[in-house]
């Protein structure tokens, strides 16, 4: 009897450990990004984003730089990163970037806002 008993909370123990352990991963791996900042993979330089719209545009961020290279149409433009209160943003004074997790908007473009623009690799995932 003590043997199954012994079995069976070791079990539980185990399930709970790899939960926390679960847990824990996941936390780390946000405290490793800045204030605000999304998670990105690491390996990937550009992002696809597309908007609700059907534009398309993508972003390049360069390592170690907190600017973003934007493509749009054909043109690019440099955006610095600014301060941001939720998610990231990225700003020139007239034309801004922000991104939350998989989900960007671009402003002040020449065919205007561009909102609820999703990661293409990430859009199925929704």
């Amino acid at each position: 009897m003590r043997t199954k008993f012994a079995i069976r909370t070791s079990s539980v123990f185990a399930e709970q450990l790899a939960t926390r352990l679960a847990g824990l991963s996941l936390l780390v791996g946000l405290a490793a990004c800045g204030p605000g900042e999304a998670p990105r993979d690491p390996t990937k330089d550009t992002v696809t984003y597309r908007c609700e719209s059907g534009e398309v545009f993508d972003v390049f961020f360069r390592a170690a730089d907190p600017t973003v290279r934007v493509t749009l149409q054909g043109a690019e433009f440099d955006l610095p990163q600014v301060p941001s209160d939720l998610g990231i943003a990225y700003s020139d004074g007239s034309r801004q970037l922000t991104i939350l997790l998989d989900h960007a908007n671009l402003t002040g473009t020449s065919l205007g806002a561009l909102s609820n623009c999703i990661d293409e690799d990430e859009e199925g995932l929704l």
